[in-house]
């Protein structure tokens, strides 16, 4: 009887570097991701401040109150990570106590949606941009295989 024997670890080691090099892929592209979208809902609330601010100059009240509180939840913004394949955007309600109060609004003043809103906006070109930096990796990946 003849016996054929595969040593098949070199190929499972290969396999095992590809998946932690994709999973360190996404991560990074997860990193900068979030970052981005941090900045793009900095932009909106810059935006809001500086429309607050033009539409009443010089005038103190809730206009003024509601320049701070934008203020304060552009500072209050922080980034983290759940997992390593989940990321949040947040803000610190304790920086910014009013901070849910002006995202959704109240009986009497608007919702001023600036994270919800930058996100819907921005999601096609957020989700296209990964997609592209996923290719550029793998790509990169493959080649060093």
């Amino acid at each position: 009887m003849t016996t054929c024997k595969i040593d098949l670890s070199r190929f499972q080691q290969k396999i095992d570097r590809f998946n932690v090099e994709v999973s360190q892929a996404i991560e990074r592209i997860l990193d900068d991701e979030i970052l981005l979208l941090k900045q793009e809902v900095e932009k909106n609330l810059e935006k809001g401040i500086d429309s607050l601010a033009a539409g009443q100059p010089g005038k103190a009240g809730e206009s003024s109150g509601l320049v701070q509180d934008l203020k304060a939840i552009k500072r209050s913004l922080k980034t983290g990570e759940l997992s390593p394949q989940l990321r949040y955007l947040l803000s610190n309600p304790q920086v910014a106590p009013n901070n849910a109060m002006i995202h959704d609004g109240t009986q009497s003043m608007k919702p001023f949606r600036y994270m919800s809103d930058t996100v819907s906006i921005k999601r096609a070109e957020i989700l296209q941009r990964m997609g592209e930096k996923l290719k550029t990796e793998m790509q990169r990946i493959d080649r060093d295989y």
